[in-house]
């Protein structure tokens, strides 16, 4: 079986996700003189624990066969089911 470097693709996928924890509606804009608060910042760790931990998840959701590994036709049919004709994976 040849094996297939599907990172480009779940990189693609997951680098808006942990951003996604910080959007939040604007009550007002934040001026130099505001302080962030816990919720408008987000350190390293935070992000890439979201990130791993949602990389887990989608890889369990692309590996419908439970196989430990995934094909390129499982995150094609993945990103079709998810997201459409947006986003392709590399060729």
């Amino acid at each position: 079986m040849r094996k297939l470097s599907l990172a480009p693709a779940f990189a693609v996928l997951l680098a808006a996700a942990p951003l996604a924890a910080l959007a939040q509606p604007a009550a007002a804009p934040a001026t130099s003189s505001t302080p962030a608060t816990a919720s408008e910042t987000m350190t390293r760790d935070q992000f890439l624990a979201r990130a791993t931990d949602r990389a887990g998840r989608m890889f369990d959701a692309i590996d419908v066969n439970h196989t430990g590994s995934v094909t390129r036709e499982q995150v094609r049919a993945y990103m079709h089911a998810h997201h459409g004709q947006r986003m392709q994976p590399p060729q």
